[in-house]
C-alpha cells in the first residue's frame, strides 16, 4: 500500500520477506518494496501485484527459509503466468 501510495507509477514491486527489509530498501530510497511477514506468497498475492505492476522482483534471504520461500513464490508465479 505504501509502495503504491508514493508512486502510483511503478514498474516494478520488491517484494521481501520482513518489515526490516523494506526499511532497510526504503532508506536507501527505494520505496516500492512490500513484505510478505512470514505468510508464503500466493497466487491471490500476485494477481494483487501484477494488477498495480507489471514486474515484481522476489529478494529473499540468503539463508535455507529464503531459499524455500523463494522457490514457493516461482512455483506460485509460475501456475499464475
Amino acid at each position: 500500500f505504501e509502495a503504491r501510495k508514493n508512486n502510483r507509477n511503478l514498474d516494478e514491486i520488491i517484494v521481501v520477506e520482513g518489515y526490516m527489509d523494506v526499511i532497510a530498501l526504503a532508506q536507501q530510497g527505494l520505496r516500492n518494496a512490500v513484505a510478505t511477514l512470514g505468510t508464503a506468497t500466493s497466487e491471490e498475492h500476485l494477481k494483487r501485484l501484477f494488477r498495480v505492476v507489471p514486474s515484481v522482483l522476489f529478494c529473499f534471504d540468503g539463508d535455507q527459509a529464503g531459499r524455500n520461500a523463494a522457490w514457493r513464490a516461482l512455483e506460485a508465479t509460475l501456475s499464475s503466468l
